[in-house]
């Protein structure tokens, strides 16, 4: 429960510090997660044009992303932190119904056919 308590207390302060960018080694760490699956994770919600991500490319090591996360990536956050520790209610979300993050899926454009092309008037008549 220790453990539990700590990596809250981590979220939270990821949670408070908004319009701050935050790496996916540090929601990783405090998810309990691997640190690509938290980048997986943040990718995913960053659809919603409120999470913002960019690449960080330190000297030694691999690369990470860091995080920009908006009202939505918060909330998003928060449920996540339910149905990962799903244990103790976070303070100052009690009784706050946080629903499953939609995911924007791309939409596919279908390829307009062109059946049959039309002549203008005058070149037709032209022939």
């Amino acid at each position: 429960a220790a453990g539990f308590n700590e990596r809250k207390g981590q979220v939270l302060a990821l949670l408070a510090r908004e319009g701050d960018w935050v790496s996916c080694r540090e929601v990783a760490e405090a998810f309990g997660i691997s640190q690509s699956n938290a980048g997986v994770l943040l990718h995913g919600y960053s659809g919603d044009g409120l999470t913002r991500r960019r690449k960080v490319s330190p000297p030694v090591g691999r690369f990470y992303y860091e995080f920009k996360i908006g009202e939505s990536g918060r909330k998003k956050l928060i449920w996540l932190l339910g149905r990962n520790l799903a244990q103790a209610p976070l303070p100052g979300f009690e009784g706050e119904e946080v629903g499953r993050p939609k995911v924007l899926k791309p939409r596919l454009l279908k390829p307009r056919v062109v059946k049959r092309v039309v002549r203008p008037k005058i070149l037709r008549e032209e022939r």
